[in-house]
């Protein structure tokens, strides 16, 4: 076999373009980490480097919870109330009434 029958994605990545402009990211489901205003403002540190006991550890997990939940409600940082929310799109179904 010779590699230009090879299916699949090589494995180098792509260059960037020739023309020097940064190309956009395509947007994925979970957002991007710094879209999270909450979670930026509070300052508290997520990554834990001490020997905690598992009661601590939740305990700490519990007190980051409360404190995210606080900041959020302090921006309005809310989901807005049913009637204020975009209606969904009403259901596409095909021919033999499948959706």
């Amino acid at each position: 076999w010779d590699d230009s029958s090879k299916r699949g994605r090589s494995p180098t990545r792509a260059e960037p373009a020739a023309d020097g402009v940064k190309r956009r990211r395509k947007r994925n489901r979970w957002g991007e980490a710094g879209e999270n205003k909450a979670a930026g403002l509070m300052g508290l540190p997520t990554m834990i480097q001490a020997n905690m006991t598992a009661e601590q550890l939740e305990a700490y997990a519990l007190h980051l919870r409360i404190e995210e939940i606080s900041q959020k409600l302090r921006i309005n940082d809310v989901v807005p109330a049913e009637a204020d929310r975009s209606p969904s799109p009403p259901p596409q179904y095909d021919n033999f009434g499948r959706r």
